[in-house]
């Protein structure tokens, strides 16, 4: 039985390979063309909120649509009796664009792409395994200003025809030149040049940290950092510890994509004008819907849980934590500065217990206070980052400072130890067993099948040959086979 339902899911997979548009000579297609917005008028406006206070990056700008599916034009039949529906969504000047579906619920066999206009798809297809409780949908960010959404539905009859609920609430227009395409990042300015890239020797004995810290974007516009955090129970449970800051909350958790494994391939050399460069990092990895379980504005913590299992291909580690009464004798920081690839930052010098933005010691503080980065920074999009002991744990996550490159400034951290006092404890120890430091943990390994078909679904009859691979979740490969089947 383990061996057909492997098969199936082979078989499944391959003909969602590519969108069905790629296999018909020729689709219909929607549009809609978004009004004109000015990115210097939103930029400034952008600037001066964030000034004011400590908030996420705002890099892009929603707009509200309301546009359903069924009602639209730029539907096609296919040969098989299935149906494929395209829009083009133009936002003029935009650097990327992000989708947020205010209604979506797709039947078994259905596939929801969204991939640049003339590009590849950089995402996988959302199908009826995305459909959830609350049912919305936030895609990951598209780069450029014209993308193309596309359904495509599975043959169907009588009432089945209608079988699906899709409407397009909102698109976020990117002001700000982050989460460029190829063609774009030669040109553009990122990150501070004096980060340091986590693919470098100096990330090498934290390479487990490392894999729990992610990315993330709220409603397609904001921008701010966190990490996959363990509970004393060990279960795997799928939390997420961030800054309250980054305005989580009960309206907008759905609109939370956080990205996995976004970093670097190579060390660029800290100090190098390509380390001041957008590097080569993708996105290909993420997790989709989140719901907000704790917050607490005293110490600047939010825990999210996202509404499926952290995606298993993405290694993704459970960091520990130490909720003890210390100031830590120094820290790493791990993050995503400038809405740009992942980092690491060192403090090889004793912290101190403070209020926000005072260097005053007190004991009875709710923020460490990282006095000047020895090596890296942080920046804008490092919020909610976590913030680690020499022990690799967990004590705190990012609130603001002063830090940059060019500069000794400090950085402040809601402290583990207050948080848990003030409710994060009923997640991170939903057995109240009192514990002060828990280890980190892998997320439980999982086999996955990859298979690619070397030719589109066409019809029924066409022959399609599949390659088909069988990978742990660190990408070692187990075996691969190559085989044909003809389409019923």
């Amino acid at each position: 039985m383990l061996r057909f339902a492997l098969l199936a899911a082979v078989l499944a997979t391959a003909v969602h390979a590519q969108p069905a548009s790629r296999s018909l000579a020729e689709t219909a297609a929607d549009e809609l063309v978004l009004p004109p917005l000015d990115n210097a008028v939103l930029e400034g406006r952008a600037e001066a909120a964030r000034v004011a206070g400590p908030a996420p990056v705002r890099f892009a700008e929603p707009v509200e649509v309301g546009l359903e599916a069924a009602a639209r034009p730029g539907w096609t039949v296919t040969p098989n009796g299935g149906r494929v529906w395209r829009l083009v969504v133009s936002s003029p000047g935009a650097y990327s664009l992000g989708f947020g579906f205010s209604q979506f619920r797709l039947p078994a066999g259905a596939s929801l792409w969204v991939y640049p206009e003339g590009g590849e798809p950089e995402y996988r297809p959302f199908t009826s395994d995305d459909n959830e409780a609350h049912g919305q949908l936030w895609t990951p960010i598209v780069p450029g200003d014209r993308a193309v959404i596309e359904l495509n539905l599975p043959p169907a009859k009588g009432p089945d025809l209608e079988d699906y609920d899709l409407e397009l609430g909102e698109v976020a227009h990117a002001f700000r030149p982050v989460l460029l395409s190829d063609q774009e990042k030669a040109a553009a300015g990122a990150s501070g040049s004096c980060n340091v890239d986590v693919a470098c020797p100096q990330g090498d004995d934290y390479r487990d940290i490392i894999r729990s810290v992610g990315a993330y974007t709220v409603s397609g516009i904001d921008f701010c950092s966190g990490a996959a955090i363990n509970t004393t129970a060990g279960d795997d449970r799928p939390v997420f510890l961030t800054a309250e800051h980054c305005g989580i909350n009960a309206g907008n958790g759905p609109a939370v994509v956080v990205y996995w494994n976004y970093q670097n391939s190579t060390c660029r050399a800290p100090g190098s004008a390509a380390s001041g460069q957008t590097g080569d990092g993708r996105r290909s990895q993420f997790n989709s819907g989140t719901v907000e379980i704790g917050d607490g504005p005293g110490s600047d913590w939010s825990v999210l849980e996202f509404d499926d299992p952290v995606l298993p291909e993405a290694a993704v580690y459970f960091a520990g934590w130490d909720r003890r009464d210390v100031a830590p004798p120094s820290a790493i920081a791990i993050h995503h500065p400038a809405v740009e690839e992942k980092r690491i930052s060192f403090e090889d010098d004793a912290t101190s217990i403070t209020d926000y933005l005072s260097d005053s010691p007190n004991a009875n503080a709710a923020y460490i206070r990282v006095g000047d980065w020895n090596l890296g920074t942080t920046e804008g999009g490092s919020s909610g980052s976590p913030l680690f002991n020499a022990d690799q744990r967990i004590v705190g996550q990012l609130t603001g400072g002063f830090a940059a490159c060019g500069n000794d400034d400090p950085d402040w951290y809601g402290r583990m130890h207050v948080s848990m006092l003030d409710g994060l404890d009923a997640i991170l120890d939903p057995g109240d067993t009192g514990l002060e430091v828990v280890d980190g943990k892998d997320a439980a390994a999982a086999v996955t099948a990859q298979a690619v078909a070397s030719v589109s679904v066409a019809a029924p009859g066409d022959v399609v040959a599949f390659t088909f691979t069988v990978r742990n979740p660190t990408g070692d490969t187990f075996g691969a086979a190559r085989f044909t089947n003809v389409l019923p």
